[in-house]
């Protein structure tokens, strides 16, 4: 997804640098290629808000709700509509419907206003997880199965740890929902296990995430 995601954002500077220079001619260099860049620097400010979101699924979760990923959706709508607006104004002062002095005080307040709103989004989501902490996260768990599968070589357990890790990363609900004392077990119970005593370690800490 990464690869294709880059590759569409370097079809589409193509595309905006290519089109500019059809119709470069006849304007000042600077000030029409200085446009171009703007137009550049938001379409990337976009590409880099929506390539988060769509790969937001693979953010592993922290210990709270109101994870930062939550609000990206809000932010994305934020920065395409800054995008648009901005792109008009700049081309309302290309084509001397508004002037120099405008048109920069219009820009600066359509990027005080387009962070103000990215600033709610982010405090919104934080408040969302106020009072809801979890004292253990889903991938300090995930770390510490991870440490107990390179302590053997034994594939039937590597796999029986591999179970694990992937109900803890993708099924296990939030663990703020959870009991965060049998989480705490869970937790100790893969913390102080060695290559003596890993099977039972493993079954202690799937004892206690049931209880969770």
């Amino acid at each position: 997804m990464t690869q294709l995601m880059i590759f569409l954002l370097a079809v589409i500077l193509a595309g905006i640098v290519a089109i500019g220079a059809l119709f470069a001619s006849g304007w000042d260099p600077v000030m029409f290629w200085g446009s171009i860049a703007w137009v550049i620097v938001l379409v990337v400010i976009n590409w880099m808000a929506h390539a988060i979101i769509v790969g937001g699924g693979s953010v592993r979760r922290d210990g709270a709700p109101g994870n930062k990923i939550g609000s990206l959706p809000g932010i994305g709508v934020v920065t395409f509509g800054y995008a648009i607006a901005s792109i008009g104004v700049l081309t309302f002062h290309r084509v001397d419907v508004i002037d120099g002095q405008m048109h920069l005080a219009i820009q600066i307040a359509l990027l005080v206003v387009a962070a103000v709103l990215v600033l709610l989004a982010l405090v919104a989501a934080k408040g969302a997880a106020h009072g809801s902490e979890s004292p253990v996260s889903q991938t300090q768990l995930a770390k510490g199965l991870r440490r107990l599968q390179q302590m053997t070589e034994d594939p039937a357990m590597r796999s029986h740890i591999q179970d694990q890790i992937n109900y803890v990363s993708y099924r296990m609900p939030h663990p703020s929902k959870l009991n965060s004392v049998a989480l705490i077990q869970a937790m100790k119970a893969i913390e102080v296990a060695d290559l003596s005593d890993l099977e039972s370690s493993l079954e202690e800490f799937k004892r206690h995430l049931q209880q969770a």
